[in-house]
């Protein structure tokens, strides 16, 4: 019963997103490579989730950077600097967490994992620069971090008597105030300008933090399959947000790029 409503989940997961990335992305080249990963993706978690076999879960979600990024690169080229840090930073978190057992693999991917959603920081930071907090837009974003600071405070809570490691429990607890900087810079990018990247920006934090929340709650709290299904179906919806996001980065950078050359063009001509 427990294995028809995993493969059912995974079906329905599977529909929602080739239906909403085929009918965006079909048309390229590189973008028919990359679905054609993510079914593959896909239809291996299917097979570790009916089969019980959390390893093929851990495996396809430590490889789902490389593979992804690597479409990327084929077409784009470039990358930017910030982009590559975090990058690493995230897979060398998935590649560590596929080693639970071991106390030294949970510090490096506590670590990593807190460098990458502090790098993530940054880059939302950098979006609301002039950002005034004030009014009914300050009052909302101050209850929203209040009422997320309780919720990662319990979370806390919880761990805490289940984690014995100092160092294990101090990266962690920076993880939970990294998730819960991020979901506020997130939601005041999004306040601050309700554009598609922000908009993706705030998706993909949402899907990254509700992925690592889970990955709290099933390493530290219950081990239980449902968990890490709902963690790699969120964790990968948030790789390619990041995938939209880089690319949508990219694209605003070759468009500031021959702004620049045109505007140069031009005064030279004058």
């Amino acid at each position: 019963m427990i294995s028809s409503f995993k493969m059912y989940f995974f079906v329905i997961f599977a529909y929602l997103l080739m239906n909403t990335v085929v009918k965006n992305w079909i048309k390229s080249t590189t973008n028919r490579t990359f679905v054609l990963v993510l079914f593959i993706l896909v239809i291996l978690n299917i097979y570790g989730s009916v089969t019980d076999k959390t390893v093929v879960l851990q495996t396809t979600k430590a490889l789902s950077i490389p593979l992804f990024f690597s479409i990327y690169f084929i077409k784009n080229k470039f990358i930017n600097n910030i982009f590559i840090a975090l990058l690493l930073l995230a897979f060398v978190g998935d590649l560590f967490s596929m080693i639970t057992a071991n106390p030294m693999q949970l510090k490096i991917t506590s670590a990593a994992y807190f460098c990458c959603y502090a790098t993530l920081i940054l880059i939302g930071v950098f979006r609301i620069k002039g950002f005034k907090f004030k009014g009914f837009v300050g009052a909302y974003l101050v209850i929203v971090f209040l009422l997320n600071g309780y919720f990662m405070y319990s979370l806390y809570g919880m761990m805490s008597y289940s984690i014995s490691d100092v160092t294990e429990l101090f990266f962690t607890t920076l993880q939970i105030i990294a998730l819960l900087v991020l979901g506020f810079v997130a939601f005041a990018g999004y306040l601050n300008e309700d554009g598609r990247q922000s908009i993706i920006f705030l998706m993909m934090s949402f899907c990254l933090i509700f992925s690592q929340v889970l990955n709290f709650v099933e390493t530290y709290y219950i081990s239980y399959n449902l968990f890490v299904i709902l963690e790699w179906s969120s964790h990968i919806a948030g790789l390619i947000l990041l995938y939209k996001y880089i690319v949508e980065h990219n694209r605003l950078r070759k468009k500031r790029m021959v702004i620049e050359r045109i505007s140069a063009a031009e005064k030279i001509a004058a």
